[in-house]
């Protein structure tokens, strides 16, 4: 008999299928975020839906048939029952995601819970609703490969796995989509590229120490940049995303450098410098500018 993971990706479905734990507090978080994956094509189920006995039984079935969980850890908090429906999860090899109303609720969440993904609500719909899609394809795509470790921590179960075809912007931001590629993270393209109201790129590294550090946004210069204007607008969609890490990559040889300002790490790196990195080397980097940020004054 196929274990639960291998049943559900011979299945090859052809919508993504989410289900959302929650507490009766955080219903109307959940309503959004239910229209903001069905607009995506995404399939959503809630423990409301499971009316037949017994209940737990049916729960761990609509898990089964999910490929992502997604707990919501709001006002409700981590109560009893998101808390049986992760641990459900984690029993069925699902993915889970967990999704928090603001940055601090991270220092709340209870230690069990610290090596798995994180997406935080605030900020304008439109970003957040996107990365909130982008983690889910991210974390789906992980599970449903053969050679992804089940039991692992999901922040070290990102092995290189074949990437989709991309309709790269231009040949600068193909150059830097495919070193990361390389690296072993996950890279996902916004479209239209290269605008002054669109990111250019969202990138899970693996191996990260903390989920909430996935996913690193990217801005990809020409060969003239303003470097100052790239990190201002980087700056912005880090903070409508709620992100902490960000990166302007040059086309050129400069070395790192981290910009440290207003609660956000910003990496400056060449192309060139960036297509040297080991996986290794670039969790350091990133650390690095993680320590930076925690230990910069307020």
């Amino acid at each position: 008999m196929m274990s639960p993971q291998t049943e559900r990706t011979a299945e090859t479905p052809s919508r993504l299928r989410a289900f959302i734990s929650y507490a009766a507090p955080d219903r109307d978080a959940v309503d959004v975020m239910r229209q903001w994956l069905q607009a995506r094509d995404v399939e959503v189920a809630t423990a409301d839906e499971v009316v037949a006995a017994p209940i737990k039984q049916e729960l761990v079935s609509a898990l089964v048939h999910s490929d992502v969980v997604i707990a919501v850890l709001g006002q409700g908090g981590a109560s009893p029952g998101v808390l049986f429906e992760i641990g459900a999860a984690y029993a069925t090899g699902r993915p889970t995601l967990i999704v928090v109303e603001a940055r601090e609720d991270l220092r709340q969440l209870p230690a069990a819970l610290s090596d798995l993904p994180v997406v935080v609500l605030g900020g304008r719909a439109a970003p957040v609703a996107d990365r909130l899609l982008a983690t889910v394809q991210a974390l789906v795509a992980d599970w449903a490969s053969p050679v992804a470790a089940i039991d692992a921590p999901i922040s070290d179960s990102l092995p290189p796995l074949p990437q989709p075809q991309r309709d790269w912007a231009d040949e600068s931001e193909r150059r830097v989509g495919e070193a990361l590629i390389k690296l072993g993270a996950k890279v996902v393209t916004q479209q239209p590229g290269n605008t002054v109201k669109r990111l250019d790129l969202a990138v899970w590294v693996p191996g990260l120490p903390a989920p909430q550090l996935n996913p690193i946004l990217v801005e990809v210069t020409g060969r003239r940049p303003d470097v100052q204007r790239s990190i201002d607008q980087l700056r912005a969609f880090m903070r409508e995303r709620g992100s902490l890490l960000g990166a302007v990559v040059t086309a050129d040889s400069r070395s790192h450098q981290w910009v440290i300002d207003g609660g956000l790490a910003i990496l400056v790196i060449g192309v060139e410098t960036l297509e040297s990195k080991t996986l290794e080397s670039f969790q350091r980097l990133m650390v690095e500018g993680r320590n930076q940020l925690f230990h910069a004054p307020r």
